[in-house]
């Protein structure tokens, strides 16, 4: 490159940072055809250009943990950034100053949150009415007197001494019972034999 001609922002930047890595001013100022004093001029420049950058991209208004709005190498561009349910929204804010800016941030973080963090109303379960059947009473019938009558068996035995056993309200319970006196007297060899006799009763 002849000495002597003009070196483009992106050069510039390239030899600046060239020289933060370490490489020697000589060999800058081989790679580009300009001399020793002219790397440490740029370098200077550059350096102080840094600062100025650095000093411009403030943060204006904002935390890390919610979102912050920065200023940038344009006096009148913000950065903004806007953290809702850990989630960082950015957007770009033009202004004539810093409190005009910082005006503009909040609002639109105003209009984030409220949005992200409306929760819906919890529905509380409405609870079915159960259904009561209504227990069905049958009306108690009032047992009317019975006229007395009918007839009872009885159990008795005969012999030379006849004897009562029992009575029953029904034949058929009387001659099963008769039926097993019967037997148990067989197996004793009884001469005694059980009879069962209706008898009417008066009404």
């Amino acid at each position: 490159m002849p000495r002597g001609k003009h070196l483009t922002d992106e050069q510039r930047r390239e030899i600046y940072e060239a020289r933060m890595l370490g490489e020697s001013r000589r060999d800058i100022a081989e790679a580009y055809g300009i001399s020793m004093s002219h790397v440490t001029k740029l370098v200077r420049e550059q350096r102080k250009m840094e600062e100025d950058m650095a000093h411009r991209e403030c943060i204006v208004a904002g935390d890390k943990r919610n979102g912050r709005l920065t200023s940038t190498s344009d006096p009148h561009r913000y950065e903004g950034t806007c953290i809702v349910n850990g989630k960082a929204n950015s957007k770009t804010f033009t202004a004539a100053n810093a409190a005009a800016a910082a005006e503009l941030w909040r609002e639109w973080c105003d209009g984030l949150r409220p949005k992200a963090t409306e929760a819906k109303p919890v529905e509380k379960p409405v609870a079915k009415p159960v259904e009561v059947k209504p227990v069905e009473t049958k009306p108690v019938e009032k047992q009317e007197d019975k006229p007395m009558g009918g007839s009872v068996y009885v159990i008795w035995t005969k012999g030379d001494e006849p004897r009562l056993f029992g009575a029953y309200s029904d034949m058929e319970t009387a001659l099963k019972e008769v039926d097993h006196l019967n037997e148990v007297a067989s197996f004793l060899v009884s001469d005694r034999v059980f009879e069962v006799e209706e008898l009417a009763l008066k009404a």
